[in-house]
């Protein structure tokens, strides 16, 4: 690996650490407010139109520190796809 993947790899090895209790702090969120996170996370992530084995982890763990099932997850990920590619139409 590349110094900028071990970089990356150090760096989100640090935010494991402290991601629960950053995290515990979206239990008082609504549901519908922890979604719309995701599909911005998913829309930065489309915005150039490739997304990144690190970006997709980010997404994910983001997700699963929330609550956001795998389901709405995927859901997300279609919808921030879709308006990516009706842009670029």
């Amino acid at each position: 690996p590349d110094i900028i993947e071990y970089k990356i790899d150090s760096r989100i090895n640090e935010i494991n650490l402290k991601e629960k209790k950053v995290f515990t702090e979206f239990d008082e969120y609504k549901f519908e407010d922890k979604k719309n996170l995701i599909l911005s996370m998913w829309k930065i992530a489309f915005a150039d139109g490739n997304i990144d084995k690190y970006e997709e982890y980010v997404i994910r763990k983001v997700s699963d520190l929330i609550y956001i099932s795998h389901p709405d997850f995927i859901e997300s990920k279609q919808v921030a796809r879709e308006e990516y590619e009706n842009r670029k139409t």
